[in-house]
């Protein structure tokens, strides 16, 4: 049995963009949002498929680069995550 990997990823964009337009008519425009830290090529090749995917599905993407003299300290996640609101 061969598997057709561009084949399945055409059908799940396929599926996303219709699920992405049956949002958008009731108003909702999905969003991601990406913040790339630092200058490593294979995570540039990522992003880029990514704003990539976003657009050809309508969704709105995001791409946030933080200046390279952040401190290390302010782009590490915290120790404790924040807790989600009583209901999510």
């Amino acid at each position: 049995m061969k598997i057709d990997g561009r084949l399945i990823a055409s059908e799940i964009k396929e599926n996303l963009k219709k699920k992405v337009l049956e949002m958008k008519s009731h108003g909702i425009t999905p969003r991601l949002a990406i913040i790339l830290i630092g200058s490593d090529p294979s995570s540039q090749v990522y992003v880029r498929q990514k704003l990539k995917v976003g657009e050809q599905i309508g969704a709105k993407v995001e791409l946030f680069i933080p200046p390279e003299e952040t401190p290390d300290e302010n782009s590490k996640a915290t120790k404790t995550p924040p807790r989600w609101p009583e209901g999510f």
